[in-house]
């Protein structure tokens, strides 16, 4: 489990400057004034913009379209060879 975390002075998206608390590797309270948890770290942002953790969650394993059977990636290194090849499914 995460250590719980206080970032002091960051803003959230068109907000004001603010605390961020983050527990059990949520984002568990935002407001002025935050104590900071106990064992926990502080750090301070500096005004910083404050965002949850971008995750990246498109993937294509080889790709298999719903319904249809599996496609393998057999194509030219372009991106033109990657196009060509999904025009002609």
């Amino acid at each position: 489990m995460p250590a719980d975390l206080l970032l002091k002075n960051v803003r959230p998206p068109g907000g004001e400057p603010v605390d961020g608390l983050a527990a059990g590797g949520r984002i568990a309270a935002i407001g002025p004034d935050r104590a900071p948890p106990p064992g926990g770290e502080t750090i301070t942002g500096g005004g910083g913009p404050l965002f949850p953790g971008f995750v990246d969650a498109h993937a294509h394993l080889d790709k298999s379209l719903l319904g249809l059977g599996w496609e393998p990636n057999e194509v030219g290194p372009t991106i033109l060879d990657l196009i060509a090849n999904e025009r002609r499914l």
